[in-house]
């Protein structure tokens, strides 16, 4: 796909200027039913390891594909600590190239709050958790400055890391 002059990498296309969105897929979403199709079009080797016994688990237990704009950026897994109104976000895998806060993505952090946001009032939950790793904390970071807002105007999006 070309993007804003760009035949390769990992810059995304804003069509008519629009900012690509972060969205995370059921493993059971239509686009995720054909494997070998998302492998052939967009090289992203999904599997969904639920039925998968622990140790031979690539990724985790409900993983679901991370979709930025037109490219699957990477996975994520997540759970609804429903006691705590917590999302917690147990891991983030990236696709090879991608990085989330680099200069060729600088949307990505506001529509990846935007997602977890729309995750959290889908749940009903009030908080966001993310990993407590190096490797997230500049996404962590980004993420919490974005969804703090809310918290501070009684909305019901706030970020620990």
């Amino acid at each position: 796909v070309a993007a804003e002059g760009v035949l390769d990498g990992w810059r995304i296309g804003r069509p008519n200027g629009v900012e690509p969105g972060v969205a995370f897929l059921a493993p059971l979403d239509p686009l995720t039913w054909d494997r070998e199709l998302l492998l052939r079009l967009w090289d992203f080797d999904y599997k969904w390891e639920v039925y998968v016994p622990g140790p031979k688990r690539r990724w985790g237990y409900y993983v679901l594909p991370m979709l930025y704009g037109d490219r699957f950026a990477g996975r994520i897994e997540l759970r609804h600590d429903r006691p705590a109104a917590t999302l917690r976000v147990l891991g983030i895998w990236w696709e090879t190239g991608f990085e989330p806060t680099d200069d060729l993505n600088p949307g990505f952090a506001a529509a990846f709050a935007d997602a977890l946001r729309a995750h959290l009032a889908f749940a009903g939950l009030e908080r966001v958790a993310m990993p407590r790793t190096a490797a997230h904390r500049p996404l962590a970071a980004a993420t919490r400055e974005r969804l703090a807002p809310a918290a501070r105007t009684g909305g019901r999006a706030a970020a620990t890391a």
